[in-house]
């Protein structure tokens, strides 16, 4: 819908303003492309996400219960046992170590915390 306007300046809903739509419209195709062709990507996406709400709703959570974390609860397990086929070990451990890479989580004194 965006793309069929005459758009000059988008104010998002978070970030700054912008006004070189063009190009912003070229890189969320382009995301949007990526993951339809990529259902890998959208799951470690939506555990992502899933991980990063419960941080902000628990305020942290203990590094050493990740693993029986991602065992027990169902969309993780239900996940890793559809696309990732990992041990609970190395899908907590992957989730985490994304989640800090794009600085949305961080490890404090034992706990993952919302960064």
């Amino acid at each position: 819908m965006l793309a069929a306007l005459e758009l000059r300046v988008v104010i998002p809903g978070h970030g700054e303003p912008f006004a070189d739509v063009g190009a912003a419209l070229a890189r969320a195709f382009a995301r949007t492309a990526a993951f339809e062709a990529d259902s890998l990507r959208v799951a470690r996406h939506a555990l992502k996400a899933v991980l990063t709400f419960a941080l902000l709703d628990q305020r942290r959570l203990p590094l050493c219960d990740m693993p029986a974390y991602v065992e027990r609860i169902g969309i993780y397990r239900d996940f890793n046992a559809r696309f990732f086929r990992l041990s609970p070990s190395e899908l907590a451990n992957r989730l985490v170590a994304e989640l800090e890479k794009v600085h949305a989580a961080r490890r404090e004194d034992g706990w993952l915390v919302p960064a």
